[in-house]
């Protein structure tokens, strides 16, 4: 009986953090609750495009983070095809069939993000165990701006 007790207690909090709220994943949307989410910006990422990846500035967002800065994780995507981020240190990116992919050292896919339009951002689901975490990224329009 003990041994069923721990168990639960280790997954509640988990299970918290990763869908606060009880929310289904489908109906947040992280990024536009930043001071700086722009929905008319952000809905150019519809045409997800090179030029939009490479000119803009990007927040990354996500319940994985037991702490989110208000614009997100800074996150930028430089013309030779490399990610700029602590999250993604080392990664690559690449478009393919309107679909953001980041590729690892090994030359692995390891997340992709689709356009969304009800959240106007890039949204990725995270497996962690068994827990689907939002992840997103989302244009910031800086507050010096």
């Amino acid at each position: 009986m003990l041994k069923h007790t721990l168990i639960v207690l280790l997954l509640l909090p988990f299970a918290a953090t990763a869908e606060p709220d009880a929310q289904p994943l489908g109906s947040m949307c992280l990024a536009r609750e930043s001071a700086t989410f722009d929905a008319a910006e952000n809905a150019r990422l519809a045409s997800l495009s090179r030029e939009i990846l490479t000119t803009r500035q990007f927040g990354l967002f996500s319940f994985v983070y037991s702490i989110m800065p208000r614009d997100g994780y800074p996150l930028s995507f430089d013309a030779d095809g490399t990610v700029q981020a602590m999250q993604f240190d080392g990664a690559r990116w690449t478009l393919e069939n309107r679909e953001l992919q980041l590729w690892n050292a090994n030359d692995e896919v390891f997340r992709t993000f689709r356009y969304n339009s009800r959240c106007n951002s890039l949204t990725s689901i995270v497996k962690m165990g068994d827990q689907s975490i939002l992840m997103e990224i989302a244009i910031v329009v800086p507050a010096s701006e």
